[in-house]
């Protein structure tokens, strides 16, 4: 069972959203969580991070305020001493902050490098020696 399988069938919309309140960073036996209303959710995924060796991290957010509506999360899980990243995409409104399309669509990405090219003002730009 590959690890993506394994988050789908064992996480539930509510881990997701507690993943979320912690910022996709968290690992069994950590006590910080202080949403009192969502305290049942995160003791839930505390047990089943325990049982099956797992640790999120955060890896990126894109979008937000003044970057339009896009949005998504970049995490790391960690299982069994293997680590992935999975991406969770939504959008941004000012009235509402992000939101996610669904929080069980993540699916899992691979860090890749880039070559970009940006247009600059000629001179706007001072060659170091």
């Amino acid at each position: 069972m590959s690890l993506l399988e394994l988050l789908k069938t064992n996480l539930t919309s509510e881990d997701m959203y507690v993943l979320d309140e912690c910022e996709f960073c968290f690992k069994a036996g950590d006590d910080s969580y202080d949403d009192e209303e969502e305290y049942e959710n995160f003791i839930a995924l505390d047990k089943k991070c325990k049982e099956l060796d797992l640790e999120f991290k955060e890896v990126e957010t894109v979008g937000g305020e003044g970057q339009g509506d896009h949005y998504h999360v970049v995490f790391s899980v960690t299982h069994s001493g293997q680590t992935k990243l999975f991406r969770l995409n939504g959008w941004y409104a000012s009235f509402n902050g992000y939101e996610f399309h669904d929080m069980m669509d993540f699916y899992e990405v691979e860090r890749q490098p880039k070559t970009i090219y940006v247009y600059e003002r000629p001179g706007s730009v001072k060659n170091e020696k």
